[in-house]
């Protein structure tokens, strides 16, 4: 279900990046779904695997995008 709520944001909002505390604060409390941090990551290893989502690593910090923006131009959103 968590994943099913992170593709549906991301459907919506193709150009979405955030880390896994910003995933569970923005993309799912926005959408008043509360799960544990845990449950979340979870959620985002099996977007992933799945090619839904991409990983990318900024700072030894890991922030997710869909897939569908970081194809669009090679690159992904510039993150500082």
């Amino acid at each position: 279900m968590v994943a099913e709520q992170i593709a549906r944001y991301l459907e919506s909002r193709p150009n979405a990046v955030d880390n896994i505390e910003g995933i569970v604060h923005w993309w799912l409390l926005k959408q008043k779904i509360e799960e544990t941090t845990e449950v979340v990551q979870a959620a985002v290893d099996t977007l992933v695997n799945e090619g839904v989502v991409e990983k990318i690593e900024r700072n030894g910090k890991a922030f997710y995008t869909s897939t569908r923006q970081a194809n669009s131009d090679g690159t992904g959103e510039e993150l500082t």
